[in-house]
């Protein structure tokens, strides 16, 4: 049996997989480091996934029961998340932003593969990690058929509301609705006010929790699709009747944030 864990460390890391492989057919030995430190962290996420796959088999007694690696497979809500790392170190396989972004989308492939639900990236800017989440997500998408794809989380203090409507809209679409994005008010950052370089201020009497408050809630609203732009009376093309929304809208995205 492997932990949930483990199975994210196999999918995100060739090294560890091969390294795993080796020591269970004793071609090596797993290296011993008497640190008390590591073993109470190792022995506390044992115990919390053991816990929580025993809450899972009793939740599913009725209908299953967890004893393979192949009903591992089949249980509810098991992916993965990546920060999308990537050094020019001559032991790493991601030296660059090109090989992370490549390995992303054969990963989310091979997890579908495996019967996993979902394949989700970190957004950090600033940093040698994954950032424009968008683009990725829809590359994941058409390469996928059914496994969840998603964020955690976008820093919405960074974002321009109406045009992440946009972009999250084409990529819902091209994936056939399955974006799950979790998005937040920020985190510690890389550099200091980077939402500043992005051209983003608070407003009068906010600072930038309050803006990254804002942000959302604009998102939120605009992703309802009500028409809220006045049209232009001379058009390149012909409009539709009323006040003007974003396109392309997709209709469920509001509900899946």
């Amino acid at each position: 049996m492997f932990s949930a864990t483990d199975l994210a460390s196999f999918l995100a890391c060739h090294h560890t997989a091969t390294l795993g492989l080796a020591e269970s057919r004793k071609e090596i030995k797993r290296p011993f480091f008497d640190d008390p430190s590591i073993d109470l962290l190792k022995r506390l996420g044992l115990e919390h996934e053991s816990r929580y796959l025993q809450y899972l088999t009793d939740k599913e007694a009725a209908h299953s029961h967890i004893d393979d690696m192949g009903d591992l497979y089949c249980m509810k809500k098991i992916g993965f998340l990546s920060f999308g790392h990537w050094t020019p170190s001559p032991q790493s396989q991601a030296r660059s932003a090109t090989d992370v972004l490549l390995q992303s989308i054969d990963l989310a492939v091979e997890a579908e593969r495996l019967g996993m639900d979902g394949a989700y990236f970190r957004v950090h800017h600033f940093a040698q990690q994954l950032a424009s989440p968008f683009p990725l997500l829809a590359a994941v998408g058409v390469k996928t058929r059914k496994i969840e794809i998603g964020t955690a989380v976008i820093d919405m203090r960074y974002e321009n509301p109406h045009y992440m409507v946009e972009d999250a809209g084409a990529a819902d679409l091209i994936a056939g609705g399955r974006l799950q994005l979790g998005i937040s008010r920020g985190s510690p950052e890389q550099v200091i006010d980077g939402w500043r370089y992005f051209g983003y201020r608070p407003n009068e009497g906010e600072d930038d929790a309050d803006m990254g408050r804002r942000h959302p809630e604009e998102f939120l609203e605009l992703l309802q699709g009500k028409g809220f732009a006045q049209p232009n009376p001379r058009p390149m093309f012909t409009n539709p009747p009323g006040l003007l929304r974003l396109e392309p809208h997709s209709a469920e995205l509001r509900d899946r944030i």
